[in-house]
């Protein structure tokens, strides 16, 4: 087209801008426009495209893509400031070898009737717009909180890199004909590029705000996205490229360095993939250190601040770390306690540190190693730092509250007659002895006993008498049982006996030693046909399925058989019911 007048006066008539530029660029250069831009359909050359290829580039744009927007995601945890750099720069370079690669392998696609080959150097300077772009692109990802001026900004700096690594690259075609550009196509290219960079920004953006979002999501948006901005982009400026000259070729053919340019692809995309998993190690190793050094400078702080004995120890109880507090309660330097175990200072908590064992317990015990301290009370946790586990141990001293507690307990647990336990303290200590005989193995016996005549006794010799009677019976029943079973006083002139560790047969033994005892305690104040006992007993062999309740019932029902067969006695009750009862 030749710049005249009338070509002017048209152009602007038909408001046909693309002629308006293609005139304007005529009119201010020093040479023909038609170097460039074009408007001529004339002498086109034929070219086609292999389509598996192209749909090849654009799962390598969106590719390249998702690896910058996850780069991003990967700041949220990092505070070091090197850390932050390379992600930031990895993310930079996975965008730019995608959009690189992407174009690339477009062209690698392209197929056209005369010899084409590429200048290395124009060809690898390409990628440097897409770095810029791609460094855009991550501050916005890091930091997707902003203005709509600055949205636009982001998404013009980001369509403009990749519109002018396309055409870099389009330079880089070395070829025995003329290329332009057909200026609506090539404006059109840009415009689009800018325009789905800024519609997948302000995406993000509002994705950015919903917490309920997940990151695979967010990743495939953003990948998408700006994916389909490269492709756009590339397409539409492939469609705005003409190619004239004599043809070479009957038919399409593709560039003479296809194999050198699908090496350099390969590459590209490899480093890529590296760096970027490169700094997703960086980044998951700089989270741990930070974690470590945080939760480090946490137990520090707990440690210098904390009142009470804290102790940190590996999973085998050996000393880490200690407070002054601990120091002064064991009363050892420094140099002795650290490496030490913990039960060197506490033996009783020998084998307490077991990584099999629960995370958390807690113990109150006496403490028979440190001077001015009778019993603590002893609180762990286990917790896990990088692949090892460390205890958490706090220590108070409970010397005042445990002889506060024996006090309260004797007031409360004994019956003030007899000196033995009372019916309050049965209902804690009988369900403790039967899951004590269950984790052992062992059999459990109950006995419940009666003073024969007991009320006919105190009516006839007083009150007083009656009181006698009964510390003397609780007398005698204390020394007829072992130091590990339990007398307790029932009420009124009953007892209970509970008997550890032992069966049906040792149970009938020591009920009758309980009997002939107690009338030989007794003869030399009461008459002993006149007092004697009656006692019901119980045992379990098998405690699966037993309650203190149930115990309690048979041993009773085996006493009243006792008091009705005619009193004196001692009888057992039956597996499968009172009719199996012998005296």
């Amino acid at each position: 087209m030749r710049l005249t007048q009338n070509n002017l006066l048209q152009a602007v008539i038909t408001r046909d801008f693309a002629k308006l530029g293609y005139i304007y660029c005529k009119a201010n250069s020093g040479h023909d426009v038609n170097d460039f831009f074009t408007l001529s359909l004339q002498h086109q050359l034929v070219y086609s495209y292999s389509w598996p290829l192209v749909g090849l580039s654009l799962i390598l744009a969106i590719a390249g893509s998702c690896l910058a927007v996850w780069q991003s995601l990967l700041l949220k945890d990092i505070t070091n400031k090197a850390s932050k750099s390379y992600i930031r720069f990895s993310g930079a370079i996975a965008l730019a070898g995608g959009v690189w690669s992407m174009h690339f392998v477009g062209m690698l696609a392209f197929s056209v009737t005369t010899q084409v080959t590429y200048n290395i150097p124009i060809t690898l300077l390409s990628i440097l717009p897409a770095v810029v772009a791609g460094f855009w692109a991550e501050k916005w990802l890091a930091n997707p909180n902003q203005d709509a001026f600055k949205l636009l900004t982001h998404a013009l700096v980001l369509g403009s890199g990749i519109g002018l690594m396309h055409y870099i690259g389009m330079e880089a075609m070395v070829m025995h004909a003329t290329r332009s550009y057909e200026p609506t196509m090539f404006i059109a290219s840009i415009i689009i590029a800018v325009l789905v960079s800024a519609l997948t920004l302000l995406m993000l953006q509002r994705m950015h705000n919903h917490a309920a979002l997940s990151e695979e999501k967010y990743i495939g948006v953003g990948g998408v996205g700006l994916g389909l901005a490269i492709s756009c982009m590339h397409y539409v400026g492939m469609s705005a490229s003409r190619f004239s000259g004599a043809a070479e070729f009957t038919i399409p053919m593709p560039a003479d360095d296809y194999l050198f340019l699908t090496s350099l692809v390969f590459l590209v995309a490899t480093l890529t993939i590296v760096i970027a998993y490169s700094a997703s190690l960086i980044s998951r190793v700089r989270h741990q250190v930070d974690a470590i050094a945080l939760q480090g400078r946490d137990i520090e702080a707990i440690l210098a601040h904390a009142m009470s004995p804290i102790v940190t120890t590996n999973e085998n109880g050996q000393i880490q770390t200690f407070n002054s507090p601990f120091q002064r309660l064991i009363d050892q330097t420094e140099s002795v306690i650290k490496g030490k175990s913990i039960a060197l200072f506490i033996p009783e908590l020998t084998g307490r540190f077991n990584q099999h064992g629960p995370k958390q317990w807690e113990i109150e015990c006496e403490a028979n190693a440190l001077d001015n301290v009778e019993s603590l009370q002893i609180k762990a946790n286990r917790f896990a730092r990088d692949d090892d586990m460390i205890w958490v141990v706090s220590i108070t001293d409970i010397t005042e509250f445990s002889e506060s507690k024996v006090r309260r307990a004797q007031n409360t647990n004994f019956d003030p007659l007899t000196g033995a336990y009372n019916r309050l303290y049965f209902d804690i200590q009988m369900p403790r002895e039967i899951e004590l005989a269950k984790l052992k193995r062992h059999p459990l016996s109950l006995l419940m006993i009666d003073i024969d005549h007991f009320e006919s006794i105190a009516a006839k010799l007083g009150q007083e008498a009656g009181d006698d009677l009964i510390q003397r019976t609780a007398e005698s029943l204390r020394q007829c049982i072992k130091i590990t079973d339990y007398l307790f006083r029932f009420g009124g002139q009953k007892f209970i006996v509970i008997l550890s560790e032992t069966d049906s047969h040792n149970a009938n033994q020591c009920a009758e030693i309980m009997r002939k005892s107690t009338i030989n305690a007794l003869s030399s104040n009461i008459d002993s046909e006149s007092c004697s006992l009656s006692i019901g007993i119980y045992s379990a062999d098998d405690l699966q399925f037993e309650t203190a309740q149930m115990m309690l019932n048979r041993a009773n029902e085996a006493l009243l058989l006792a008091i009705n067969n005619g009193r004196n006695r001692h009888v057992l009750y039956g597996e499968k019911g009172n009719d199996r009862a012998v005296s």
